[in-house]
């Protein structure tokens, strides 16, 4: 015997008394240790492997250095645009989209390729031409079979995960003007959003100081609303 964990009736060998019960206890808010530091965060009854979003963005970010590393690898470390080397040269290195994202939303392994920072930065969303970029996807195909279909697709999860898209009520990718200030009269962050294609401004207030991924995630719930 024992008691159902939301409404307290006896149940046999049961966690809840019925469909409702589960329904309404599983998603209660408790306090749970995170499973890999430890710290105490507020989850779902029901979640059995709770990790505190400082876990789950160092996780994340550790699978983007990875799988990074593995283009490099792929690409012999040199970059795709002038040739030269992280190691004979000591360039930077940087995964880069062959046609630029807000063109062309798709981080599949024959749109990224390894770029230096010089020519990363120099072809910000300058569109290549279509001569080169066939070539360089055709280059990126005779690669792959260096590499399983599961390889590919934890790859393209990652990366997909990593430049997540968001986008306006308008129905255009996020592109604007952000402005963060700090208000020392109400102890709070000001922030300012204006829309470059349908002119959509918002303006909140918030203790915290958002990342920009955290940023733009915000602000495109408060555009959609």
């Amino acid at each position: 015997m024992g008691n159902c964990l939301h409404c307290g009736v006896d149940t046999v060998n049961k966690s809840y008394c019925s469909k409702e019960c589960a329904n309404i206890g599983g998603n209660t808010l408790i306090d749970k240790s995170c499973i890999k530091c430890g710290f105490i965060i507020k989850v779902k009854r029901r979640n059995n492997k709770p990790i505190c979003k400082l876990c789950q963005e160092n996780s994340h970010i550790k699978q983007y250095k990875l799988n990074s590393f593995k283009i490099f690898e792929r690409d012999n470390f040199k970059c795709i645009y002038c040739g030269r080397s992280s190691i004979e040269h000591g360039m930077i290195l940087q995964v880069e989209h062959v046609m630029p994202e807000y063109t062309y939303e798709n981080n599949s392994f024959l749109n990224i390729v390894t770029s230096c920072y010089e020519c990363n930065f120099s072809k910000s969303i300058y569109k290549l031409s279509d001569d080169v970029v066939n070539r360089i996807i055709d280059r990126n195909k005779k690669l792959a079979s260096n590499y399983s279909y599961q390889e590919i697709s934890e790859m393209e999860e990652v990366f997909r995960n990593h430049f997540k898209t968001y986008k306006c009520s308008c129905g255009n990718r996020i592109n604007g003007n952000y402005h963060r200030n700090w208000n020392r009269d109400i102890r709070l962050y000001e922030y300012s959003f204006e829309c470059f294609n349908c002119k959509k401004k918002i303006v909140f207030t918030n203790e915290k100081r958002y990342t920009n991924k955290e940023l733009y995630g915000l602000i495109s719930n408060l555009l959609n609303q």
